[in-house]
């Protein structure tokens, strides 16, 4: 694990499986710790496989900021913070969320994001503002927090999307 991040010039990396919630079994991985997570990346490689991130510093100075889509159409957004001292954002782990309104780079960048795939009902991209830039660290499409009850009108707009998906019935 040390020579990969040498290889990609990371100072710091974060280690999880590609499919979990709630940073089960994330860990930041250093270059001095790098030899202690190796059992990890490599218990998550041959079982549900892995994911090696670019830890982005932005997560701990600004937050992490989630989008939230509805049938392709922006619903709103949450920035989520860690607690002091941790990366995780997860509120399991101390991290708090609050409803915020994206800055019109985020907003822009998501919304390419999501352009770029085949319609959802829902999707949720997850990003951090690193350099200036919004950097996709996630786009989530099978997402079971969509921080519905941050915004009055996200249920709503939730369920027209739901309904809209639905096949007309025959009367």
């Amino acid at each position: 694990m040390e020579n990969k991040l040498y290889e990609l010039g990371w100072p710091k990396a974060v280690v999880k499986p590609r499919i979990s919630a709630t940073a089960y079994r994330t860990e930041l991985v250093t270059k001095e710790n790098a030899a202690a997570a190796e059992p990890l990346f490599d218990d998550l490689r041959r079982s549900c496989g892995v994911m090696l991130q670019k830890f982005m510093n932005g997560i701990a100075t600004e937050g992490e900021w989630s989008l939230i889509f509805f049938a392709g159409t922006f619903s709103h957004a949450v920035l989520k913070q860690p607690k002091l001292g941790d990366f995780r954002v997860q509120n399991d782990f101390g991290g708090t969320a609050h409803l915020a309104d994206p800055p019109p780079q985020v907003l822009a960048t998501a919304t390419d994001a999501v352009n770029a795939v085949n319609p959802t009902i829902y999707t949720r991209v997850d990003g951090v503002v690193e350099e200036g830039q919004f950097r996709l660290m996630e786009l989530e499409l099978i997402e079971p927090m969509l921080f519905l009850a941050d915004h009055s009108q996200a249920p709503r707009r939730f369920a027209a999307a739901i309904s809209d998906a639905l096949p007309a019935r025959i009367t």
